[in-house]
């Protein structure tokens, strides 16, 4: 008997069904089937059978070809087990993650997502365009940069513009993104960031900056600084002149 010959394990996940329908209607049979070996290493093996009649034209067995692919099963299942570690680690990533092509977006994180203030992934990908995120003056050089990498004319890029969140209102992002090939065609993926609250301690501190020059221009007294060596490195125009 075939399944005596090959040692079928009766846990296997697939074979044994569809030989038995096989065996009972007459089709060809074309699975694929988990055995386990004498040894009881288990193995999975690839069925292309045809059905066997005698002169009478009754069913008596199948007639089958049979290949060992447990090498190129394994390597799917190490491939979905490296899959599904990189997109739980990518899923948690406050950060925005995202994949562009052809305009649209055919993946973004949960990040992503709270960044621009929609309620999950799903509200943008494949129903988004890029365009729609990004404010109406940055527009044209987002998307030439977009054109360039998908293009091959440049493999990375790293830049910021003015974005728009879901109910409209402007901030500011950091991009950093690069070219490469998603489902067989060019695509961008990149990483996204919130910066608005460091571009508004950015804004605050020059303009601290600005006020602490301009009382130190003013000033009647004469200011200075030196490094360690004595050596002058700024003055005031009231020390210019006390100095002669």
């Amino acid at each position: 008997m075939f399944f005596s010959t090959l040692h079928y394990s009766r846990r296997r996940l697939r074979g044994e069904d569809e030989i038995e329908q096989t065996l009972a209607t007459g089709l060809a049979l074309e699975c694929e089937a988990e055995v386990v070996r004498p040894d009881r290493s288990r193995h999975w093996i690839t069925l292309c059978g045809e059905p066997t009649r005698d002169s009478a034209g009754d069913l008596v067995g199948l007639h089958d070809t049979v290949r060992d692919i447990t090498v190129r099963r394994q390597a799917e299942m190490d491939l979905r087990e490296s899959e599904s570690r990189y997109r739980f680690l990518v899923e948690q990533f406050l950060a925005g993650i995202y994949i562009i092509q052809d305009g649209r977006f055919r993946y973004v994180n949960p990040g992503f997502a709270a960044i621009f203030r929609y309620g999950s992934p799903g509200e943008l990908i494949e129903r988004v365009s890029f365009t729609e995120l990004v404010a109406p003056e940055d527009r044209e050089r987002v998307a030439e940069n977009i054109r360039r990498r998908v293009a091959g004319e440049i493999s990375d890029m790293h830049y910021m513009f003015k974005a728009l969140r879901g109910d409209g209102s402007p901030f500011d992002v950091e991009v950093h993104g690069r070219a490469f090939e998603y489902q067989g065609r060019p695509a961008v993926i990149g990483m996204l960031l919130d910066i608005t609250e460091r571009k508004l301690a950015e804004a605050a501190l020059a303009e601290r900056e600005a006020g602490y020059r301009a009382v130190i221009e003013t000033a009647a007294d004469g200011f200075w600084m030196a490094d360690d060596q004595g050596r002058l490195l700024a003055v005031n125009d009231a020390y210019v002149r006390r100095s002669g």
